[in-house]
């Protein structure tokens, strides 16, 4: 089931970057989606570079693969993006984290959400809480960040994710802060 989604999660992940023709509907509108949030984080006059793509273990559920974007405006990096998988209780999900050049977050994006239950992680009202944590502090969910009920697993997985993301995205640029 995990080797389903992957490839098409990484296609995604590109296709947010460069105007993709050959996908389906579904697609195409998370595409349009991201690539408009993007905008809206960054501005117009950006460049991206995929800066490192790592595949974890083939074993691994939580992260199954790592990817750093850099937006650039003239040659200077503006921020990152880091997708991500989350997992609910039947389905997993897609998300995509955009982060300031001092890797506090800038947005949260929940790109694809396949279940029923636990939508509500999905609401810009439950992601801008994340907004406002300081780089140094921890995400904890329950205590900085709300619980919600009836997304207990989507929501623990997510935070989990997003601070997986921090940790690597500090270790990988630390000599150039």
């Amino acid at each position: 089931m995990m080797k389903r989604y992957i490839p098409i999660f990484v296609i995604l992940t590109l296709s947010c970057l460069v105007k993709a023709q050959d996908f389906d509907d579904l697609s195409r509108q998370t595409a349009k989606r991201i690539r408009t949030e993007v905008v809206e984080s960054f501005g117009s006059d950006i460049q991206y570079r995929i800066d490192r793509y790592e595949e974890l273990s083939k074993g691994s559920k939580e992260r199954p693969l790592l990817i750093i974007i850099c937006v650039l405006r003239s040659d200077t990096i503006v921020g990152y993006i880091m997708p991500g998988i989350g997992y609910g209780r039947f389905d997993q999900f897609e998300y995509f984290v955009f982060y300031q050049p001092d890797f506090s977050i800038r947005k949260v994006v929940v790109s694809v959400y396949r279940s029923d239950h636990g939508l509500e992680i999905t609401k810009n009202r439950w992601l801008k809480q994340l907004e406002k944590i300081g780089v140094s502090e921890p995400i904890i969910y329950g205590d900085n960040i709300d619980a919600v009920s009836g997304a207990t697993l989507s929501g623990k997985s997510l935070i989990k994710g997003i601070e997986s993301q921090r940790k690597y995205l500090m270790k990988a640029y630390e000599k150039e802060h």
